[in-house]
């Protein structure tokens, strides 16, 4: 049944009942009032899953690998989650939980449009990767490189993905 969390200090409207704190974890002091075509969150289009909770840590530990993590704070303001320090370059990196991990490139563009933004805030240079790490539901995690005029796939290490059948793609090497 759907509800809606409210402090008693705050206006509580509507019929309200009392809920013990083993329901919601430590919720003394809290009222709930039942939302009608709300989600159990009282959020529209949200559900009650901790999953998208576990795409940060995660993401660090898979950022850790590629070199010394700094986590930037979290405001509202902040262009990306962390930065991965390593011999020659840092990434910039948002990190994001994605409802859909198989969408296709302009998808993913139209999405995290808002993301995108804020990573090419970033001044790009060669020693400089701005990087949207996506996480599914299960743990399936797709990394971008931001540039100006799109996104490019790459792996967890960085490295941009060779597509099969064409000699073209991939990384310049000169």
């Amino acid at each position: 049944m759907p509800i809606e969390i409210h402090d008693h200090s705050r206006d509580a409207t509507g019929p309200a009942e009392s809920i013990p704190d083993t329901d919601l974890g430590t919720t003394t002091g809290c009222i709930a009032r039942v939302i009608p075509g709300r989600t159990e969150t009282g959020v529209p289009g949200m559900n009650k899953t901790s999953r998208p909770r576990r795409t940060l840590p995660e993401g660090i530990s898979l950022a850790r690998l590629r070199g010394k993590v700094e986590l930037t704070r979290h405001t509202r303001e902040a262009l990306y989650h962390l930065t991965i320090v390593a011999a020659g370059m840092v990434a910039f990196v948002r990190v994001r939980f994605a409802a859909q991990i198989l969408a296709t490139l302009p998808e993913i563009e139209a999405e995290f449009k808002k993301d995108l933004v804020r990573l090419r805030a970033i001044v790009q240079d060669a020693a400089i990767s701005r990087e949207l790490w996506l996480r599914s539901r299960y743990g399936t995690w797709r990394f971008f490189r931001i540039t100006e005029t799109g996104l490019v796939e790459i792996d967890r290490n960085g490295q941009v993905f060779f597509e099969a059948g064409d000699p073209d793609s991939g990384p310049v090497t000169g």
